[in-house]
């Protein structure tokens, strides 16, 4: 027999939406990394629908039921279209990741947090060490291993633990250089803050220069072979997403061409 649940919706009942069953877990560390997946342009009405009066006025009129896997049970999830994810949390701590497959559901240990919660100077001061490491210990996998390369590396697609240890999520398949993760890591990124209208363009600007001082200091490669041999056979699919690609590209290689002078 199923299980359901009223759950409030965020920020509306869009096609990506985050969904909530205690009004208390929208404050949550997880909550506010979910919401910044939800829109990286951050509007005024996306901004105005996270302050109390908009959450409360969502509660009372954005709720749906969905299936759970446990009665009584507290949850946030993220809907994606017909499918949803669940986040199982204990005393306000999340512990479980629901899955449901054919009317199955399956959990696994929920095992970290998104490596960046908000765009802003400070947080990028904050986890500029953290990044570095993540993107250097990616790299050191990809180079002993070309199947260690991930197809989708975002900076939702890293998560950090309790012991400050990284796992990288969600892979993609697809034929691709060693270079591509960190190219796609930092290409997104910088979409991402290009769309964000709640920072000012010297902020955003700063933020890049910051990114860009990261990636040299990552010292890829120490000779221009190796290096023109990756970035010639790098294959950027249509469908990634990015829509200033050649403009990513132009300035990622003059940053990678820097360290390696």
């Amino acid at each position: 027999m199923s299980i359901d649940s009223e759950f409030y919706c965020f920020p509306r009942k869009t096609k990506f939406r985050l969904i909530y069953n205690r009004p208390s877990l929208v404050n949550s560390e997880l909550a506010v990394g979910l919401m910044l997946q939800l829109s990286a342009k951050n509007s005024w009405f996306f901004r105005f629908m996270k302050t109390s009066i908009g959450l409360g006025i969502s509660r009372l009129l954005l709720q749906e039921r969905y299936e759970i896997p446990k009665p009584n049970g507290d949850y946030i999830g993220l809907v994606k279209l017909k499918e949803y994810i669940l986040f199982e949390f204990d005393n306000y701590t999340p512990i479980a990741v629901w899955r449901l497959d054919k009317g199955v559901w399956s959990s696994e240990p929920f095992i970290g947090y998104q490596l960046i919660v908000e765009y802003t100077i400070q947080e990028f001061k904050k986890k500029k060490d953290a990044l570095k490491n993540a993107l250097a210990l990616h790299w050191t996998k990809v180079c002993n291993s070309l199947d260690a390369i991930h197809g989708d590396l975002t900076h939702f697609n890293i998560l950090v633990d309790s012991n400050n240890e990284f796992h990288y999520i969600d892979r993609k398949s697809g034929n691709h250089s060693k270079l591509y993760d960190i190219y796609y890591f930092y290409a997104y990124l910088n979409q991402c803050l290009h769309r964000c209208t709640s920072i000012g363009h010297n902020e955003r600007n700063e933020i890049v220069q910051l990114l860009n001082e990261l990636l040299e200091s990552l010292n890829l490669y120490n000779s221009s072979t190796e290096y023109l041999t990756d970035v010639s056979t790098m294959n950027i699919p249509a469908s990634s997403g990015l829509i200033n690609q050649e403009a990513y590209l132009t300035e990622f290689t003059k940053v990678i061409e820097k360290s390696i002078l």
